[in-house]
């Protein structure tokens, strides 16, 4: 099976850009998820630091779930 993307370019250069980029979205918000886990689990923070670190963290996956976004587990 093949899925093609079609843009009008230049109209729609912004969306094709987006499109394009999806990849480097997911690895910045995966590494940013993964230094939020590592953050709470091995570094010594005051408790409610930790609290806001997970929360973050919580609301990230919440977001992902909400938008129906797929390729990102706990």
């Amino acid at each position: 099976m093949k899925a093609v993307l079609e843009f009008d370019l230049p109209e729609d250069a912004a969306e094709f850009r987006q499109a394009a980029d999806a990849g480097r979205y997911l690895s910045v918000i995966t590494d940013h998820l993964e230094w939020l886990r590592t953050e709470v689990k091995y570094t010594t923070h005051p408790d409610a630091v930790v609290v806001e670190l997970e929360r973050v963290r919580k609301n990230i996956f919440d977001l992902i779930e909400e938008h129906g976004v797929t390729a990102i587990t706990d």
